[in-house]
């Protein structure tokens, strides 16, 4: 049985310390390696209750990015209500995981898995029953991340995934992962895939863009590093793209690990009953 937790839960092992709160979309608030944070800290668990962009890192179930054109069900388009209005007033974005209290499945020192489940009912909602599941533990001196979405309804559902943490962006901050091609994604939805620039080749490690950045990493390699201020934090990931989201002068970017290209939902379908599964592991390299 799924158990209520109204409080951040803490998760230690070794030089590993990680904080999240189920309550508030199962978001990360830090995760610290031998005392260094790996991501951006969320100021306050107060502060992630008023704006879930304030986590350190929170899932997007059932889906990734924006949905500009709604979703297909039944044979008919149904428009989602948007789903964090102080962030997109007109859009539902990054599913629904990241605004809903999630409750917790089982607790120790070191793991943590937290469920949410939606009958697909209501006005403006994702219009498929799911059950989501993020599992957070502390293996091997490395944190890790297990986001899952299962089919529970009686038809084929669209499915995707993603991972959104947060890291501080210093004068210093560099880059390095290897990727095919990026997709610049339109603002009404599409996009279209370019080759690689110089400006956008992180293979040798490489500074963020001056520019906004808001595209995805097609072909992606499956590992990342950020090097920032003396420090490096290596992701490593199954997930087949990655986002950069890194605003032109903001103190902080992100790089989201993520199942499908933004604009583009749907291309992935769940028959009733099969899971999708997107994992993340942060580690502090030697």
């Amino acid at each position: 049985m799924t158990q209520r937790r109204s409080l951040p839960a803490t998760l230690r092992h070794g030089a590993v310390e990680a904080s999240l709160s189920p309550d508030h979309g199962a978001a990360l608030l830090s995760v610290k390696i031998a005392g260094d944070d790996m991501l951006r800290p969320a100021p306050s668990i107060e502060a992630v209750a008023e704006d879930p962009r304030n986590a350190a890192c929170f899932p997007c179930v059932p889906w990734f990015g924006r949905l500009f054109d709604g979703v297909e069900a039944g044979g008919r388009k149904v428009d989602l209500a948007p789903t964090l209005p102080a962030c997109d007033p007109r859009y539902p974005l990054h599913g629904e995981g990241w605004t809903r209290s999630w409750g917790v499945a089982s607790y120790t020192d070191d793991f943590i898995e937290c469920r949410f489940a939606s009958d697909g009912e209501g006005e403006g909602r994702f219009p498929f029953p799911y059950e989501a599941r993020q599992i957070a533990q502390i293996v091997g001196g490395a944190f890790e991340l297990d986001l899952s979405v299962r089919n529970i309804g009686r038809s084929p559902m669209p499915a995707g995934l993603g991972l959104h943490p947060y890291f501080p962006r210093g004068a210093d901050t560099v880059l390095a992962f290897e990727a095919e091609s990026v997709w610049l994604p339109a603002q009404a939805g599409g996009g279209e895939s370019k080759a690689l620039s110089p400006g956008l080749d992180f293979a040798r490690g490489a500074p963020l863009p001056a520019d906004n950045a808001d595209f995805s990493f097609m072909g992606f390699s499956g590992r990342a590093e950020v090097r920032s201020g003396g420090k490096r934090v290596r992701l490593e990931t199954d997930a087949p793209i990655l986002h950069l989201f890194a605003p032109a002068g903001a103190g902080f970017f992100c790089l989201e690990p993520v199942s499908h290209r933004p604009g583009l939902f749907g291309e992935d379908m769940l028959a009733p009953g099969e899971t999708s599964r997107l994992k993340l592991t942060i580690s502090a390299p030697l």
